[in-house]
């Protein structure tokens, strides 16, 4: 019959979360954004954009918001960011319940002095790894051959016809 019966409202505390994104770093300079349904910056740990900014001006926050996924690993997923105009690797996703999405982006600078880090480390540890074993093989090699060594001395008496002699 079209009446209401009851009404239900609620307040929503978003500053936690709001706090957490802002303060958020991925490696020494990536952030993430989180955008509401209707386009505006809810919060993000990028300084250079402030809080309520339209963000549909960009191409890629519509798709995110539109439902389509960016998990950080495909070529469609390094880009230049429209926040900073710095190479990025980047990801998003929109959150269903909500139809807000989040992205996060990591210069790729950023990302990149992380690997060569990562690959210096491996390559010195390769390294000193094979020095230890020029320089520890020798030794290595002198005390297996040892009672070899032993043996042939001890033959070489017994050939000799010294049969008292004792190989130890």
């Amino acid at each position: 019959n079209g009446d209401i019966i009851q009404v239900l409202s609620a307040e929503v505390d978003l500053r936690e979360i709001v706090k957490s994104i802002e303060f958020s770093r991925l490696g020494a300079s990536g952030y993430a954004v989180l955008i509401d349904k209707s386009g505006t910056l809810a919060a993000s740990g990028n300084r250079g954009i402030p809080r309520g900014t339209d963000m549909l001006q960009y191409e890629r926050v519509r798709r995110v918001l539109s439902g389509e996924i960016f998990d950080g690993l495909g070529e469609q997923d390094i880009y230049e960011s429209p926040f900073g105009r710095v190479p990025v690797v980047g990801a998003g996703k929109r959150i269903p319940r909500l139809g807000w999405g989040l992205l996060v982006e990591w210069p790729l600078e950023d990302a990149n002095a992380i690997i060569n880090d990562v690959r210096n480390q491996v390559l010195i540890l390769t390294l000193f790894s094979i020095m230890a074993v020029i320089l520890l093989a020798p030794l290595f090699a002198a005390r297996l051959i040892r009672p070899i060594r032993k043996l042939k001395v001890g033959a070489a008496e017994i050939e000799q016809g010294h049969f008292e002699k004792l190989v130890e």
